[in-house]
């Protein structure tokens, strides 16, 4: 049978229709087939793809996407589409040169740059995501999740002063995130300041009384200050909330500094039995 002249057109307008609804398979079905019909209808492929990535087909999704970016279908959003499917595929190396592409495109699309971060954060290329992070923050402004990120980002690079004054900010902006003064106490110990690293690790402990991690740290700050007394007081209310090998052997030690061998021997074979235990 004969294909009448608007019968891509009919079939795209469905497509729209269907999307608008929320139903994306229904979506797909239709810009499917006006893709069959005519492959140079403007935008068709750009559609096609999204209507296929939110209805799960990501590999559909994924070869609709590239064949609109071939095309110079729909620019910015179609690279940037592509660079979401194939994240959500973890395939984050291939994901990145197109997010890069849909942000010279399209420089405000604050999306396709934390989409960009989050690839090069996947892929450990710590530098380039902590300034795209940064490059977030001066376009659009102070956001607590970009500088959480910005300031993870800085922390795995070693540039720990950075860090803990962008977990500084975030803290400052969200005072009921726990992960934000855990984070900030690893950052601030790190670079020796042991008192705030405390006052961090208690502030996360408030929040959240059973953070082990939290609780360690701030024994392990009160230790290399030299303040063994409570370093033990703290790793003994730590082990209350679990037993692991690194705070019975750091018990040991403490007493040892203190000059009680007896207990610091004790300590070192509770350790052995924890380690024997595989915790």
């Amino acid at each position: 049978s004969t294909v009448l002249p608007d019968s891509a057109i009919v079939e795209f307008l469905n497509g729209r229709v269907a999307e608008a609804r929320g139903d994306h398979q229904t979506a797909a079905r239709h810009l499917g087939e006006a893709s069959r019909l005519d492959p140079d209808l403007p935008g068709i492929w750009s559609a096609l793809g999204q209507s296929l990535a939110k209805s799960g087909d990501s590999k559909g999704a994924s070869e609709a996407l590239a064949e609109a970016v071939r095309r110079g279908q729909g620019g910015a959003a179609a690279a940037y589409n592509m660079g979401v499917v194939l994240s959500q595929k973890n395939k984050f190396r291939e994901a990145i040169p197109y997010l890069e592409d849909a942000i010279e495109a399209d420089p405000e699309n604050r999306d396709a740059y934390r989409a960009l971060g989050a690839a090069y954060r996947k892929e450990k290329r710590y530098d380039e995501a902590a300034r795209t992070y940064q490059s977030i923050l001066d376009r659009f402004g102070p956001d607590s999740k970009d500088l959480y990120q910005l300031a993870f980002c800085e922390a795995k690079n070693g540039k720990h002063s950075n860090a803990a004054a962008h977990y500084e900010m975030v803290t400052a902006m969200q005072p009921d995130n726990v992960n934000a003064f855990y984070a900030l106490g690893n950052a601030q110990s790190k670079i020796g300041e042991y008192d705030r690293a405390c006052a961090a690790y208690q502030s996360a402990l408030e929040l959240r009384p059973d953070f082990h991690g939290a609780s360690f740290g701030w024994a392990l700050a009160l230790q290399k200050q030299g303040d063994f007394e409570a370093a033990i007081d703290r790793y003994e209310l730590t082990l209350e909330i679990k037993e692991t090998y690194s705070s019975y052997v750091n018990l040991a030690i403490c007493y040892k500094n203190l000059g009680d061998e007896e207990s610091s021997d004790e300590y070192y074979a509770l350790a052995n039995e924890v380690k024997k235990k595989g915790r």
